[in-house]
């Protein structure tokens, strides 16, 4: 029998550990920032 996923690891896949909202708004901020430049040329 296939065990099923426990319910708190469906609710937050994103971000298994402490600190991955900050790393990933930081990862968005550095794509906008990227485009922005890449306009601006």
């Amino acid at each position: 029998m296939i065990d099923p996923l426990p319910p708190h690891s469906s609710e937050v896949p994103s971000v298994p550990y402490p600190g991955g909202e900050k790393r990933i708004g930081w990862f968005i901020v550095l794509l906008t920032m990227i485009q922005s430049n890449q306009e601006i040329i």
